[in-house]
């Protein structure tokens, strides 16, 4: 995999078996490259290109920019959105009696229209999404480390919603060496895409880590 701009003396190439590593020294030069990753993020025009073999991929659909790793949103519209339809799946797989189950609800909803004094009724559920909506089914962080949660959180987009890059801003600042170490295993047993963009150098590294660092004066090493 590949991420291309115009800046940029050649791709910056990506692979499952190793991090990649940006560090950008120069903080307008960093501020303008994060501001039209997110820019691109959200569908609008930008300078990035960014491709898996000979396909062209769309960066706003493919990749997660991790902007803030101490505030994962586990609790986003989307991540609720797949924990409960993969609840309502292992319902209806493992749930011996989902049918009865569903009809004894629709049941229970009629005989409380047949007792109340009014005119009334009722919606009768068609499926059990709606119940698997009410139980509340969430991703439990709370009991994790910090490089559990965004191992954690990484792993999830990858397996269930299908993102093909992640890119984290200032990871290495936040982590000890030997954190540093066990993300960057994990994330090359998982088979996961990660692209660490620096503002600054660290002593942090790890095991196939590709690095390339744009100084101060926009030079490439």
């Amino acid at each position: 995999m590949t991420l291309s701009c115009y800046e940029l003396s050649a791709p910056l190439e990506i692979a499952y078996n190793g991090i990649s590593t940006l560090i950008i020294e120069n903080h307008a030069f960093y501020r303008n490259f994060i501001e039209d990753l997110l820019l691109q993020s959200q569908n609008d025009c930008s300078r990035f290109v960014l491709a898996d073999e000979n396909d062209i991929l769309n960066l706003s659909k493919d990749a997660e920019i991790l902007t803030d790793i101490f505030c994962l949103p586990f609790d986003s519209r989307t991540m609720q959105n797949k924990v409960n339809q993969l609840a309502l799946q292992e319902c209806n797989l493992s749930a011996r009696d989902a049918p009865g189950l569903l009809s004894k609800i629709n049941e229970m909803a009629a005989e409380i229209v047949c007792s109340l004094d009014f005119e009334a009724g009722y919606t009768p559920l068609a499926d059990l999404s709606g119940v698997i909506k009410l139980l509340g089914f969430f991703m439990e962080a709370g009991g994790l480390t910090f490089p559990e949660r965004i191992i954690e959180y990484i792993n999830f987009l990858s397996r269930y919603c299908k993102k093909k890059l992640f890119i984290i801003l200032n990871l290495k600042c936040a982590l000890t060496a030997e954190e540093y170490s066990e993300f960057a295993k994990l994330i090359c047993y998982k088979r996961i895409n990660v692209l660490l963009v620096e503002s600054g150098q660290s002593e942090n590294t790890a095991e196939n880590e590709t690095v390339r660092i744009i100084d101060k004066d926009l030079c490439e090493i």
